[in-house]
């Protein structure tokens, strides 16, 4: 890898941020030289990139309404890295929901090692499907176009909320009648926006389909203990837009071991919802005679 003085890279990288509204997703974690070189990379590419798309893969981009991460790891010493990168800028460039981020898997080791990367380059789709050496553009874009939506990982589904897309987002489980994977984790959020945002989502899931949206219960009884205080709140929440009868019996156990007043609050009001909701199933529909 070339070196770069400090000049030089302090007006690469302003450049990239000047030049990086095209597409905001695309996203560089490595050290300062290695991050230059990317931006050099970003800067040679961006003028002519469609030169390096074909037609039918352009248009296939352009039918891409849902986002996809693709997370690309790298290291400043490996070969091949430079030409899958070169590969997938203008992939990130033309498609704007498509999120890039690219890694060096040197440096961010911890990271790395969580998503069991044993060598570079290697690509991950939604934390699911991955490719390790070279990258064929044409099989990835097919793959994002056919992937399992019930597959989309947390970050993938946490993005979509951000977008304002909540209410797709219940539509898909609706239809899958499944609460995906990558889906629960969200009501634990650190971020309590993306909390509010699945929980606008189960209430659309428990209003038009209860029997799917009470499957969510156990996982989020499981992760209460582990949880802070106001999530362990949004979970009671979130348990009793969702709960029967028998998640109220275990949210009346679990207030043996709730201290927090404000936690104990929502306890209670999770099971008045939960039984308000059992007793309206009760109430005779009232008729003309």
């Amino acid at each position: 890898m070339r070196s770069f003085e400090k000049n030089e890279k302090k007006a690469l990288i302003e450049w990239y941020e000047q030049h990086s509204e095209m597409n905001t997703d695309i996203t560089f974690r490595g050290s300062e030289d290695h991050y230059a070189s990317f931006i050099e990379q970003f800067k040679a590419i961006l003028p002519n990139y469609r030169d390096r798309l074909s037609e039918l893969i352009c248009s296939s981009l352009a039918t891409i309404e849902v986002p996809v991460e693709l997370k690309l790891y790298v290291a400043s010493h490996c070969p091949h890295c430079p030409g899958v990168i070169r590969t997938l800028i203008p992939v990130a460039v033309e498609c704007k929901n498509i999120h890039l981020k690219i890694i060096d898997g040197a440096i961010h080791t911890e990271e790395a090692a969580q998503d069991k990367i044993m060598s570079v380059p290697c690509l991950i789709l939604d934390n699911n499907f991955r490719w390790t050496g070279a990258v064929n553009l044409e099989e990835v874009v097919e793959m994002i176009l056919n992937r399992d939506l019930s597959a989309l990982g947390t970050s993938s589904l946490k993005m979509i909320l951000e977008e304002g897309k909540a209410g797709w987002i219940a539509r898909q489980m609706l239809d899958y009648h499944n609460i995906f994977p990558g889906f629960i984790a969200l009501i634990n959020h650190e971020t309590w926006s993306v909390r509010l945002g699945a929980m606008v989502v189960l209430e659309e899931v428990a209003e038009e389909d209860p029997d799917l949206a009470v499957t969510i219960a156990p996982s989020l009884l499981k992760s209460f203990s582990k949880a802070d205080i106001p999530t362990q709140g949004d979970i009671l929440y979130a348990l009793g837009v969702t709960g029967d009868l028998s998640v109220k019996e275990q949210i009346i156990a679990l207030i043996e071991q709730i201290s927090h007043p404000e936690v104990l609050e929502a306890a209670h009001e999770a099971i008045e919802a939960i039984e308000a909701r059992f007793e309206a199933t009760l109430t005779p529909h009232q008729g003309s005679s």
